[in-house]
């Protein structure tokens, strides 16, 4: 057929060469397509796996990986885990503490890949619990570099991940039980950081070239001031693919209630989606790295203080804890009524006898993010995780993220 067509061509005019040459140069560039991420917990549940809903997932993170080394912020029970899978291991080695549960559901992941080939799965390593041994790890230069060829050989003998996603909370401490670091401390993480991530990257490029595969690199991070602050995004932004901010859980436990990811705030000193990503920006991570969280949960106080349109300044609030979006929307809490903050872009529930206040994302506030983020180039979204939702919030993060709408006006779709 080739070379039919090839005899059949015939030179072209300067006028028709003139019009080819114009309609190929305006013809528009093969778009990046938009992440919709999420994370997903091991469970050892493989059919779970098998009825994620892959074609609209552009990613799925694969929580959590543990290092070898002090995990005090793990319960008693993760911890003996953790001791078990790291017998005779050096310490800040790459582990599945879970390995049977994990076992089951990569090989569930393999058989979704064949099905999905878009797909990319990325372990990730540390989480809320068990970020306390990166502290550790930052002391020395051979505790970390052995961690980095630890955590690409488990990505080697697993063909199923496609890169790496840290999640350490956070450099600089202040995560989970853990002090804030101040001084040379602190300044040795933010290098710290940046470091790991140029070391990953290049120990993941050196595995691309022997199996011909593109492996991606990125990480879960806050945006707060101070988290900013505490990495070098100078050093680390470049060699990295995406950037998760983690724009939820901005209100936890007693004390002062909250939205807790709402997309803006009504001051400065209010945390929200878009403070924390113009932080990001500002600290010289790229727009087109940056994915925005959703909460596929929700937080809820007694006594909130909440008045229709704001909070009061007291502080008495008591944390009734976290809320699956499935079991909310199946069965709201009793008493409780819906709203929507449309200045802040968050939905709650609201008891007046208790003053109960509930904070949750729901499908109007994932389509605001997404309307927002798209207007600042920004590359996506993700959720923390997904098997809290019933369906409805991954397909409005992927409605949203596929569709052309910008500045509430419907973009023509050209062909690619």
């Amino acid at each position: 057929m080739r070379r039919i067509l090839q005899d059949q061509t015939q030179p072209l005019s300067g006028v028709k060469y003139a019009l080819c040459l114009i309609l190929f140069c305006c013809l528009p560039a093969q778009a990046k397509q938009p992440v919709v991420a999420s994370y997903y917990m091991a469970s050892g549940n493989p059919m779970a796996v098998s009825n994620l809903p892959a074609e609209k997932l552009s990613h799925i993170l694969y929580a959590f990986v543990a290092l070898c080394g002090d995990n005090s912020g793990a319960d008693e029970k993760t911890r003996q885990a953790i001791e078990i899978a790291c017998r005779d291991k050096a310490p800040y080695s790459a582990v599945f503490y879970n390995e049977k549960e994990v076992v089951v559901e990569l090989a569930a992941f393999s058989k979704l890949k064949q099905q999905h080939p878009h797909l990319r799965i990325l372990p990730s390593f540390g989480g809320w619990t068990l970020s306390h041994p990166f502290h550790g790890m930052a002391k020395s230069e051979a505790a970390r570099k052995h961690f980095v060829q630890s955590a690409v050989t488990l990505v080697a003998q697993h063909d199923v991940f496609d890169g790496i996603d840290i999640d350490w909370e956070y450099p600089g401490g202040g995560g989970n039980s853990q002090i804030l670091l101040t001084g040379q401390q602190a300044q040795n993480e933010k290098q710290v950081f940046a470091l790991l991530m140029q070391e990953l990257r290049a120990a993941l490029n050196n595995l691309g070239h022997s199996t011909g595969r593109d492996y991606q690199l990125t990480a879960a991070v806050s945006g707060s001031r101070d988290k900013t602050r505490a990495i070098d995004w100078q050093q680390a932004a470049p060699v990295m693919d995406y950037i998760f901010a983690m724009t939820y859980d901005f209100a936890v436990g007693d004390g002062q209630a909250a939205h807790h990811t709402n997309l803006f705030s009504s001051d400065q000193d209010t945390l929200s989606t878009a403070g924390m990503i113009n932080n990001l920006l500002n600290a010289g991570v790229p727009p087109e790295k940056l994915v925005v969280g959703v909460a596929f949960y929700g937080r809820g106080w007694n006594n909130s203080d909440w008045h229709g349109t704001g909070f009061g300044g007291q502080q008495l609030a008591v944390s009734t804890g976290s809320y699956a979006y499935k079991e909310l929307i199946a069965t709201p809490p009793a008493g409780y009524e819906y709203g929507y903050d449309t200045r802040t872009e968050a939905a709650y529930y609201f008891n007046s006898a208790t003053k109960g206040f509930i904070s949750f994302d729901d499908t109007r506030s994932v389509r605001a993010k997404a309307k927002w983020l798209k207007d600042q180039g920004l590359a996506g979204l993700f959720s923390w995780q997904i098997v809290h939702d019933n369906g409805d919030l991954l397909d409005e993060m992927y409605k949203a993220m596929q569709s052309q709408e910008k500045d509430g006006v419907p973009l023509e779709r050209k062909p690619q």
